[in-house]
């Protein structure tokens, strides 16, 4: 896959770009994301969905806490993890 985070660090707003990497990708795909603290504690979990195996959202996080986080995409294609800052 060849997915990006846009802008990293970021003060709570990003975008998901890219595409998941599936040999053909026909139809829309179903993408669980999972954004935890450094403790492991999930604040943040939706479902987005890849159109034509390819994402482009924007996340938009309220009250969240400076810090790093761990963003976790999980697919027919696989997990990707990304490290995430937030700096307000």
């Amino acid at each position: 896959s060849d997915i990006s985070i846009l802008p990293n660090p970021n003060k709570g707003t990003f975008t998901i770009k890219g595409t998941l990497g599936l040999p053909i990708a026909i139809g829309n795909e179903e993408v669980t994301l999972e954004l935890t603290d450094m403790l492991g504690q999930v604040v943040y979990k939706d479902k987005l969905t890849a159109k034509g195996g390819k994402l482009n959202e924007q996340i938009k996080l309220s009250e969240i806490a400076n810090g790093m986080y761990i963003l976790s995409l999980r697919s027919e294609a696989g997990i990707k993890v990304f490290h995430l800052v937030i700096e307000q």
